[in-house]
């Protein structure tokens, strides 16, 4: 499928878009760090979802479902465990994550996609 925002896609082409008024925060989350916003940061700024364990490292977004992930002396990355892939990054260059899709797709590694 090709790769459009929701307004253009659908909301603007649609008569049949009905609104109801909320009350709500609301946060256009198209990063690691975006994301990050939107959970409890620990004393030393990173942000864990899952097992993870931090030593003498700050401002770095943790994700991991199975795994521990253990950091030591670095700061700022964004470290993302899948099943079958990890992702580690600047978290400041998490948007740049389409570099790595498009190297995939290039050397015929579509199923990490």
């Amino acid at each position: 499928l090709r790769s459009v925002s929701i307004d253009y896609g659908i909301m603007e082409k649609s008569h049949k878009v009905f609104l109801i008024k909320g009350k709500f925060t609301w946060s256009d989350v198209g990063s690691w760090e975006g994301l990050g916003m939107l959970f409890a940061r620990d004393k030393a700024g990173n942000i864990s979802l899952g097992k993870s364990l931090a030593i003498r490292s700050s401002g770095n977004f943790i994700k991991s479902k199975d795994r521990l992930i253990a950091l030591l002396d670095v700061n700022h990355l964004a470290v993302v465990d899948t099943p079958d892939a990890v992702l580690i990054c600047p978290v400041h260059q998490t948007e740049s994550v389409r570099d790595v899709v498009n190297a995939l797709a290039k050397a015929g590694l579509k199923k990490y996609l």
